[in-house]
């Protein structure tokens, strides 16, 4: 790791909160990835919880009130190898519902795109394509 990475990783976060989302004291954050509705790859931890120390300093209430869907990439690619479409839509409408329910309350949301890039490689395009339909 670079030695300088970790007040680099402060330094983006801050500016995501501060400048990017304008986070408000007292307002709640959701974090997620809407390609799909799949949600945070694992992979982003290290950003997330760059943003969510940076979302606290701003004043968000309480880390705990920072809520991030994280992504289920193995779950979401079963459902994709097994042609299981309700499987898929049931996931795709529980993150839908959290997110449309932070939009109702007001609270501040960071999509995180590209998080999980490759999920659907080797996967048939017709498979990848009623995914994509239903999302």
């Amino acid at each position: 790791m670079l030695p300088d990475f970790e007040p680099r990783l402060r330094a983006f976060a801050e500016i995501i909160v501060r400048v990017g989302l304008n986070l408000q004291p007292g307002q709640r954050l959701l974090i997620t990835e809407p390609y799909e509705l799949q949600g945070v790859a694992r992979s982003a931890e290290i950003i997330v919880e760059a943003v969510k120390a940076a979302a606290v300093e701003a004043g968000c209430p309480h880390p705990a009130v920072i809520e991030v869907i994280w992504g289920d990439g193995a779950r979401l690619r079963e459902y994709a190898v097994n042609k299981d479409w309700r499987g898929f839509v049931q996931l795709v409408d529980g993150n839908a519902r959290r997110m449309q329910a932070n939009l109702q309350n007001q609270h501040a949301m960071l999509f995180l795109q590209g998080s999980q890039p490759g999920l659907l490689d080797g996967i048939a395009a017709a498979g990848v394509g009623e995914l994509r339909r239903m999302a």
